[in-house]
């Protein structure tokens, strides 16, 4: 393998193979599959391209510092996403930790539940800083619980690795099948949903159509048909998302399918999802714009499958609803940069910046956490929804 070596050393890919080979067995898996069967929907497509058994995280393309994490994120990140790039953004949410323990009654074990953990760094600093005293609430880093949920092998591989000697419980699977019950805790999950596999319709002369995979002159094209589920113009009217003639979307059942497991599962708590995305309303609005995007990174998808991630802007209002039907309320929704912002990142730059050491390497460490801290309160896009599934206790 040429360039960095890999965080998951040379284990992800075969001794001798490319992972342009990996790239042509995905493919050939593909047109195989769609010659015996007819054309598959983007979302297969999707799936089998990420989460296949040679997929962008099945063989830890993901994590492997050589490949760029495609999408709407382009231009922001590389494919290490936020969490990954800084240790602020665990600090930040650790230290809420205590007060969401006794805002629930402080239970005997309270559970912090990452769902797609990527390469382990958010999870590592989380511990530690878990670990500190809070004078306030003494007892909680004993009955703190962290279970990471990860679909990718040869990530749950480099997670244990980043996080041996601490008390994690790995669970291998997809959180779309959540198999998890009775969680007091947190549901946490970061650049997530916008991984889902998502189907791509279109209206054509007033009828809902749907974008399929298909296979021509041995090449992997879009095919169009009529839609593969009512589930989808089911989507559309219960989001009273109305598309043009002519008009493209995308729609993410698996985030319907995924909010209504982790409902399932908090016996009490809050779900905290962090993605790139907007509402229904803000979406649709810039739909054009955002599709062409989309219909970049899908083109390319096509040529080289399984090579590069894939991902699409999450309709957050479409899980609000989703969660309210199972008990979830909307506690908050608000931009990333405004969340951290009102937690006091700002005066937390401000008073580093009054306590810089005179000691080079001190020095040059703290100015590189505040140029993060900067970062995150810059970046645009990144949405945070609370929900919750408990009434608070209020004081006279």
């Amino acid at each position: 393998m040429t360039g960095p070596e890999s965080p998951l050393g040379k284990l992800w890919l075969p001794r001798g193979v490319r992972s342009q080979d990996l790239s042509a067995d995905v493919k050939n898996d593909l047109i195989h599959k769609i010659r015996r069967e007819g054309p598959i929907t983007f979302a297969d497509f999707m799936h089998n391209s990420l989460y296949g058994k040679y997929g962008f995280y099945s063989t830890g393309k993901a994590a492997s510092g050589t490949t760029y994490r495609e999408g709407y994120h382009k231009g922001f990140l590389s494919n290490r996403t936020t969490p990954e790039q800084t240790p602020i953004f665990a600090r930040i949410f650790a230290v809420q930790l205590p007060y969401i323990w006794d805002q629930i009654g402080r239970p005997e074990r309270f559970d912090f539940v990452e769902m797609g953990a990527g390469t382990g760094g958010f999870a590592k600093e989380l511990l530690a800083i878990s670990k500190k005293d809070f004078p306030e609430f003494p007892g909680f880093a004993e009955v703190l619980r962290y279970t990471i949920v990860e679909i990718s092998p040869a990530l749950l591989k480099l997670q244990r690795r980043v996080l041996a000697g601490e008390r994690v419980n790995f669970v291998l699977g997809s959180v779309v099948k959540l198999p998890l019950k009775d969680i007091q805790g947190v549901f946490f999950s970061n650049e997530l949903v916008d991984s889902f596999p998502v189907h791509r319709v279109k209206l054509v002369n007033g009828k809902l159509r749907e974008i399929f995979v298909g296979v021509r002159d041995g090449k992997l094209v879009e095919a169009e048909g009529d839609a593969s589920t009512p589930h989808l113009s089911d989507y559309l009217e219960e989001g009273n998302i109305q598309l043009r003639e002519g008009e493209e979307a995308w729609i993410n059942l698996n985030a319907l399918s995924w909010i209504r497991r982790v409902a399932a599962a908090l016996k009490r708590g809050y779900v905290v999802t962090i993605d790139y995305g907007d509402s229904s309303e803000e979406l649709y609005r810039q739909l054009t714009i955002l599709y062409e995007l989309f219909i970049d990174q899908s083109i390319s998808s096509l040529v080289n499958p399984g090579m590069n991630d894939l991902t699409a802007p999450v309709d957050f209002s479409a899980i609000e609803n989703e969660g309210r039907k199972f008990g979830l309320e909307t506690q908050e929704f608000i931009d990333r940069s405004e969340y951290f912002a009102n937690l006091g990142l700002y005066e937390m730059i401000e008073d580093q910046l009054k306590k810089l050491s005179p000691e080079p390497q001190v020095r040059s460490n703290t100015l590189r956490l505040i140029d993060q801290a900067r970062n995150l309160l810059k970046m645009k896009g990144w949405k945070i929804l609370i929900q919750r599934n408990f009434q608070p206790q209020t004081t006279e």
